[in-house]
């Protein structure tokens, strides 16, 4: 997510895009009322506070296929003994 971080526009002054390393996780996870994520387990310390968290995968058929691929290789890697 961090490579189209400078996609997101501003859509209301409560909503802030956050880069990685401009704050800590910690203070994040304090001052924040909800989280958008993609694939972050940061979503299981959200929800075990009791804060909403939104998942959007924007990229889910680029991962989809790449799961697809590394399963593929196990099994590849299993069958010939390699």
């Amino acid at each position: 997510m961090q490579k189209l971080i400078g996609k997101f526009p501003a859509f209301h002054p409560r909503i802030t895009v956050v880069k990685q390393g401009e704050e800590t996780v910690q203070n994040l996870l304090r001052s924040h009322s909800m989280l958008l994520t993609d694939y972050s387990t940061v979503s299981f310390d959200f929800a075990y506070m009791n804060k909403p968290v939104l998942f959007y995968q924007f990229d889910y058929d680029d991962f989809i296929q790449s799961i697809i691929m590394k399963v593929l290789l196990i099994i590849k890697r299993f069958i010939w003994r390699e």
